[in-house]
């Protein structure tokens, strides 16, 4: 399924160029600002926002409906290498 978005003036560039869902892309783009102001360095921000972004496409619902058991189903199909389980 193709999902098109609109991006605010309020959204972080990042987020909108990868296309999330529209409801992911206020709070990924609070969360990515709150990171850099925390001081986190770009490579952390960019793969922990990258991990949502994934989150975010694969599942369909908005980001407060998320639920542990959902994260556990999407965690659980995911083939990941070793050193991808423990970033």
């Amino acid at each position: 399924m193709l999902r098109l978005m609109v991006c605010d003036s309020h959204s972080v560039r990042r987020t909108c160029r990868l296309g999330v869902p529209g409801a992911w892309v206020a709070p990924l783009g609070d969360w990515e600002v709150s990171l850099r102001v925390a001081g986190a360095p770009d490579t952390t921000i960019g793969l922990r926002t990258g991990w949502a972004r994934r989150l975010a496409r694969a599942v369909e619902v908005p980001p407060w409906e998320v639920t542990g058991d959902l994260l556990v189903a999407w965690a659980g199909v995911q083939v990941w290498a070793r050193d991808t389980r423990r970033a």
